[in-house]
């Protein structure tokens, strides 16, 4: 453990570093006792079974002092194998951040409230147990200015066929301040007992999993028999929903489920499910398990009304029916969709041929559809004078498909391709099928 920060005799303390119950520093033990009202804040990796406990054991030696002006708390476990002994923390009045990594906690007076002033509160773990899940319920019934919460389980936290029954048992946590609450990788049993318990009024929960495309569609077929206000109130509620695969701000690949409207302008506070997928997926398998378990809770599939796919964030097998197949089961399950909207679609892949024919092959499919947008790839425009023939016509850009796909669409009004490859605009027969295209849907709009 080492001081960081220090300036002037009565400035605040800044302490950093990793901690070893039979190393400590004694001049820095010392230090650290007699200014220990004097510490904002704390970020500690323990090194060993006892390295925490400790550090707070010395920090608390003097019943005389406490933390009381500690605005940030960071603690970590560097396990290896071995699981931290409990923390006990104190009344910390003024208390901001808390961020505890493979960390128990224990709290000296379970009757208060012991962080008063939190904002922010980040739970990670590479393992459960029982006593560091109700060290984390305890915690957040101790902060009730809670605004942030992030409760993250590595894959293979949460044990086969626990339930949260004794920990959550009769438990109601009231937090009213609060306004993000993330869970990450975390069973959906669990989520439906945390769901329960919290009282969050304000919130719009995320719920996220990695490489996980089962998680998420199992928590929405749960809805009918759960015990959970956030899973009720999606399926009653009247928002328009849409599904997006695509990468996010962060550059993350990711299938998401979520209200349209923007969460700082909504009315409700309906969640958003998420799985993000480390490589691209090769099989459309994920997409069919959300869209079944959509199909599944009737209120929710008439309110997903549009989809984005980045096609080329897809890695699927070329020509394969059985492609063709998922891709009609998806959309099947969809009925209810106005907008479709292909995006980074490559001009060097049958992706967007394939799926376009879905819709061409059978009339059931895409029924409610109001627009298609389609966008090519920048980098596939800037090179498209180079593709032969044979390549246009194959990938489907220049085929009778579109045609085809705003006849059998009889209800489509609006249907957008840019930017067309100069190859492909400049070509009589493809002109010839735009023009056809764009009076027919004109003749709609008029009807």
């Amino acid at each position: 453990m080492a001081l960081t920060k220090m300036a002037g005799t009565h400035h605040p303390l800044h302490f950093r570093g990793r901690v070893h119950e039979s190393r400590g520093d004694k001049a820095l033990d010392r230090l650290m006792k007699s200014s220990v009202g004097r510490i904002a804040s704390l970020s500690a990796l323990g090194l060993t079974h006892r390295g925490l406990s400790s550090l707070f054991r010395t920090l608390l030696a003097d019943p005389r002092r406490s933390l009381v002006n500690l605005v940030e708390l960071k603690l970590s476990h560097d396990w290896m194998g071995v699981e931290a002994s409990a923390v006990v923390l104190p009344h910390l009045p003024r208390l901001q951040t808390l961020d505890l990594l493979d960390v128990t906690v224990e709290l000296q007076a379970a009757d208060i409230m012991s962080f008063p002033s939190l904002r922010t509160a980040n739970f990670t773990s590479t393992w459960y147990t029982d006593d560091s899940f109700r060290g984390l319920i305890r915690i957040l019934q101790g902060s009730p200015t809670l605004e942030r919460l992030v409760i993250d389980y590595t894959e293979g936290a949460w044990p086969s066929g626990w339930s949260l029954d004794g920990a959550l048992s009769g438990v109601s946590v009231p937090l009213h301040m609060l306004d993000v609450i993330i869970m990450n990788s975390v069973e959906p049993s669990a989520v439906i007992r945390i769901g329960g318990a919290l009282d969050m009024p304000k919130c719009s929960p995320v719920f996220g999993y990695v490489n996980d495309w089962v998680s998420g569609p199992e928590l929405l077929k749960s809805q009918p028999n759960a015990h959970c206000h956030i899973l009720q109130s999606f399926a009653s509620c009247t928002c328009q929903l849409t599904i997006k695969f695509l990468k996010t701000h962060l550059n993350t690949l990711a299938l998401i489920l979520q209200p349209v409207v923007p969460e700082k302008d909504r009315k409700c506070r309906c969640p958003t499910f998420s799985v993000a997928f480390q490589e691209k997926p090769d099989t459309l398998d994920p997409f069919v398990r959300l869209g079944d378990a959509i199909k599944s809770v009737p209120n929710i599939q008439s309110r997903v009304m549009t989809i984005y796919l980045s096609l080329s964030d897809l890695s699927l097998i070329s020509g394969s029916d059985a492609i063709e197949k998922e891709w009609k089961k998806l959309f099947s399950s969809l009925s209810s969709l106005k907008e479709l909207h292909l995006l980074n679609v490559s001009l060097f892949d049958d992706s967007l041929r394939t799926l376009v024919q879905t819709f061409n092959a059978d009339p059931m499919i895409g029924g409610e559809l109001l627009s298609v947008n389609v966008e090519f790839q920048a980098s596939d425009i800037a090179t498209n004078s180079l593709l032969d023939e044979e390549s246009l016509n194959r990938d489907g850009v220049r085929e009778i498909l579109w045609y085809a796909l705003a006849a059998n669409c009889e209800k489509l009004r609006f249907l957008e391709l840019g930017p067309v490859p100069v190859g492909v605009c400049t070509d009589e027969e493809w002109c010839m099928q735009w023009h056809d295209i764009l009076q027919l849907l004109l003749t709609r709009r008029q009807e």
